[in-house]
């Protein structure tokens, strides 16, 4: 395995989320990342064990969220404003 394909496979790993702005989750992780390098789950990784330090929790999309609530995909509401002005415009068309 290359150097660079264990921090992509992380990311391959993380189940898609609605509620969160994807490639501003990914922008900032793969952003961070490089400053990881000189910390313990790296030195974990590259040794062949498995990374059991907790300085890259914080990357995790749910976690990540509670850091960045600006990034939160509020789709629900968009989705409800697009219904009720379609409902508006459907309702000025019949009369």
């Amino acid at each position: 395995m290359q150097p660079y394909e264990s921090d992509f496979s992380e990311v391959r790993q993380v189940p898609p989320c609605h509620e969160r702005r994807s490639f501003a989750w990914l922008k900032d992780v793969m952003e961070k990342l490089p400053m990881y390098r000189v910390g313990e789950a790296f030195v974990q990784s590259t040794s062949g064990k498995p990374v059991t330090s907790a300085e890259l929790d914080t990357l995790l999309p749910d976690r990540w969220l509670r850091d960045h609530p600006d990034c939160r995909w509020e789709i629900d509401s968009i989705r409800r404003e697009e219904r009720r002005r379609k409902e508006l415009r459907d309702r000025d068309l019949r009369n």
